[in-house]
Parts: structure tokens; sequence; C-alpha cells
């Protein structure tokens, strides 16, 4: 993106700039103070292609602010930039993938009245036999990390991190196979990535090993709390049921995942997300409850160790401590199913009927799915039906279900493209009772 045209409007010579080279003087002809400076210094190894170009895109993050621009350069060459006083976010693009940047790939500089040039600098490392990005979202603006390095033989390191140096850099170090792990996190943030705190690596000779860690830290004040977590698992479906605390009413979405137990996903994609919550009834509410069930359609295999974690998001970004479950024991969901069709009306919307009885009060709520032709919903047909999904936080019981109207749906346009309609009834267990019609005529 570059929309240089339009800064200059406002201020003649606002976005001059230069490349320099060593020995060049400061300052553009035609642009004048203040300057902010960019430079990206190869602190180890050498860049795969040599003909790389970086991109490095800077935007004025103050009020009235108009500076949105790309500029693409050698990395040997020295960004100069006349800019107003104000404060600048530069992102470092096109970095190499055996690369990384020390302090990551963004930088914050402030430009205040009276200076002549601020300088923002990029340290960067190419091929170093392991490299690992810790990203920190929300939180302390200081705090220290502790890594740990378990490697071949028993052999140790250990050291610390701070917030601003993203980048933990091991050279030199033999090829072999080593886990690291992260500690010292703080009690209000997340190690949200594969493994939770520990990571495998495979170093070899060759180097260029990477792992990457995401952190996410929320507000105390406004974080949500996960109060009950139950869930089932059978048929290829992983059902759920939630009850949660959130003290600003705020919540959009949740995040799930099938794992070995110890943060590593079993899913061929990663953990699911799904959004809005802020509708029907976990709308803005303090207390939400969730009933969902969703199709994953992953193998058994004997004797496999498998749990399910879960965070809840809110609009403010914070999340709940993410919780890891062993599945609920055995046994079946059976309540009395009083009355339930899904018909095609004048062929124009879809309407259903749904009674339950459960003199046991367990019976929490309907998660209500379509099955689709292939490649209704977009993406590459894979001979797999599609799957449409009602609310992602579910029904209470007695809920009124929304009609479909085909034509205004976005997707769904006939009749023709539904094949059946799937309902999950869930218990205060995560266990479900599976109901399907597909006689939609009927």
């Amino acid at each position: 993106m570059d929309r240089r045209v339009g800064a200059r409007v406002l201020v003649a010579g606002l976005v001059g700039f230069a490349a320099c080279k060593g020995g060049d003087s400061l300052g553009p002809s035609g642009a004048k103070p203040p300057y902010i400076a960019v430079v990206a210094k190869i602190e180890a190894g050498s860049l795969p292609d040599p003909n790389v170009k970086f991109n490095y895109r800077v935007i004025d993050l103050s009020a009235g602010g108009v500076l949105d621009t790309t500029i693409t350069l050698a990395p040997t060459d020295t960004l100069i930039l006349s800019v107003r006083p104000a404060t600048y976010e530069i992102t470092l693009e096109n970095l190499p993938a055996k690369c990384v940047s020390r302090y990551g790939k963004t930088d914050i500089v402030a430009v205040p009245e009276g200076t002549n040039t601020a300088i923002s600098r990029f340290f960067i490392t190419c091929n170093a036999p392991l490299a690992v990005s810790i990203f920190t979202q929300g939180g302390p603006d200081t705090f220290q990390f502790v890594w740990n390095l378990d490697g071949p033989g028993g052999s140790q390191q250990t050291g610390f991190v701070d917030r601003r140096e993203q980048v933990v850099i091991l050279n030199p170090l033999p090829p072999g196979d080593y886990i690291f792990s992260v500690y010292n996190v703080p009690v209000d943030c997340e190690v949200t990535s594969p493994g939770r705190r520990s990571q495998k690596a495979t170093v070899k000779a060759s180097g260029g090993s990477l792992l990457q860690f995401s952190i996410i830290c929320s507000q105390p004040a406004g974080r949500p709390e996960l109060k009950t977590f139950k869930w089932s698992y059978r048929d290829g479906v992983a059902a759920l049921y939630v009850e949660a605390h959130d003290p600003d009413a705020n919540l959009i979405g949740y995040i799930l995942d099938l794992t070995d137990c110890a943060g590593r996903s079993l899913l061929p994609n990663g953990a699911i997300e799904r959004g809005g919550l802020q509708s029907l009834h976990t709308s803005y509410s303090q207390n939400p409850t969730i009933a969902a069930a969703h199709q994953l359609d992953l193998s058994d295999v004997p004797g496999q160790t498998r749990c399910a974690t879960l965070r809840l998001v809110d609009d403010f970004g914070n999340v709940t401590p993410l919780a890891e479950r062993m599945p609920t024991p055995g046994g079946t969901f059976e309540p009395t199913v009083v009355r339930y069709n899904a018909l095609v009306v004048g062929g124009i919307r879809l309407t259903t009927v749904l009674e339950v009885e459960d003199p046991s009060s367990m019976y929490v709520g309907a998660y209500l799915t379509l099955r689709l032709r292939d490649g209704v919903l977009g993406g590459a047909p894979d001979g797999k039906p599609d799957i449409g999904v009602y609310s992602n936080q579910g029904f209470l019981p007695g809920s009124q279900i929304p009609d479909v109207n085909f034509g205004s749906n976005r997707a769904i346009r006939s009749p023709a493209d539904v094949q059946a309609q799937v309902v999950y009834l869930i218990d205060r267990q995560g266990r479900f009772r599976r109901l399907v019609d597909d006689d939609l005529l009927n």
C-alpha cells in the first residue's frame, strides 16, 4: 500500500525520501527535517538471496496522520524519510524465511519537535542453527522470560529474554534434537502456540531451524473466566458444554483444539476458531453458556491420549486461562424428543420444529448444522459435504430456531443445496445425541 500522494497534498516534501549508502549525507534533496532513518544490519550469517529487496512500511500513528507508505530498498541501503513530528510505526516486510529480526519486524519511533533525525534499526540474523521468536500481545511493557534448551546427551542451556528482545538466537549449536521451553510467564498471560510452553526442534548442520511462541496477556479486571468446560468425542464429533463469567460482558468467540494432552494439536489444520458470541443468548452476557458440536473426523488411534483445549476471547483481546481437559467418560445422553422436523416451505425457506423433554435437567442446548452440497460455501470441492452452522453458541432449550431463507442467504441459494439438517442435543457433561432429517419435503 502506498498513499504518499495524499500525504504530499498536505505539506510539500512531507514524504520526500532517498536511499543513502555509506558516505551519503542525511537529508534527501528538496526535503527538510525532521527525518526518520531506517537501517537494517545483518548481525550474523548472510541473506539467502543477495538480490532480495526489503519493504519498509511507515505509518503515522498520531492524531491527524495520513502517512501510510511502503518503500522498497536493498538491505544495504538506508531509508531516509522526511516527516512531521509524530509517532510512527515501521514494519520490515519481505524478510527471507530463514532470517529473523532480533527485536521483531515492527518498530515504533517517536519524532519530537526539534528533532533532526530519529533512527529505527533492525538487527537481522540468517541461517542460525536455531532461532526462537516469542510474540507477546498485551500485558506489561517490561518483563523477562526465562528460557531453557534441553539437547542431546542431557545437555542444557538457559537464559533470559525480555519482552523487547523478541528472538533468542542459539549459535553455535550442534545438530540434533532439542526441546525449547519458556518459563516465568506472567500470571495473566497464556502461551497459546502449539505445545504451549515447550516445543521440539531438529537442528541441522545447514542451520535455519525456527520456532515460534505466541503469548497473549489479558487485563486482569476484564479477563473472562472459564467456570465449566465439559466435552466428549465420538463418531468424528467433538461436543462441548461451557459456562463462563465475563465481567465486561463482551465475549466474541472461542478457540477449540484436540491435543495430545501436552498442548500439541492432533487436528490436521490446527485449532478451530469460532465467533458470533455477540448474538442470541450470549450477547453481552456476564454469564454466557455455550453448547456446541464440531464435526472433526479425527481418526481414532488405539491407545492415543486425547484432550481438548479451549480459550474464550473477548472484544478487547482478553482470553481465559487455556483449559486442557480429558473427555467425559463414556455414556450416552438420551433425552426424549417430543417433536422434530425440518421442512422446506414453498421452496423459499427451511423451517425447524424442535421439542425436547429431559426430566433429569441435564439437557442444556441444541447445536444445529446443515449438510450442504460440496462447494456451496466456497473453496475447492474436496469430495465431502460442506457444513453450515446456525450459531456457534447453540440454542437454549425452548428457543425458536430461525428459518433459513433461500436466495437471501449469501451461500444457500435453493433447497437443492441442502442435503440434510443435523441437530446435536447436548447435556451438562458435553455428551450428545444426534438427530438427522434428510427428508426436508415432509
